[in-house]
């Protein structure tokens, strides 16, 4: 199977176990520090980087680990924080991925 095919696959997949376990409902102001957690998040280093690879290669990592955190079923109040961070770095991945998403 060719490398493309299989990204393309495992995007599916991901956004398809997004949508099942509802991480589109960020409700940002049920987090007091989202604004801040933002700015800090995307003035990271990784997205003035030279390195062609970032920042999708963080983006991938982050979504990665909080989606595994997210499968430990934690409160109510940290789940918000996990799907507001992974709505966004979905959202950062449709700006910075070639072609409008990151291959991850």
């Amino acid at each position: 199977m060719k490398k493309s095919k299989l990204r393309k696959i495992i995007r599916e997949s991901i956004k398809e176990l997004m949508t099942e376990q509802n991480m589109v409902n960020c409700d940002q102001s049920a987090w007091s520090n989202y604004n801040n957690w933002v700015n800090t998040f995307t003035s990271l280093p990784h997205f003035n980087s030279s390195n062609p690879n970032q920042p999708c290669t963080m983006l991938c990592k982050k979504m990665n680990n909080w989606i595994t955190k997210l499968q430990t079923e934690p409160g109510p109040n940290f789940r918000n924080q996990l799907q507001c961070k992974l709505t966004k770095v979905q959202q950062l991945m449709m700006q910075y991925g070639p072609g409008g998403s990151c291959n991850c």
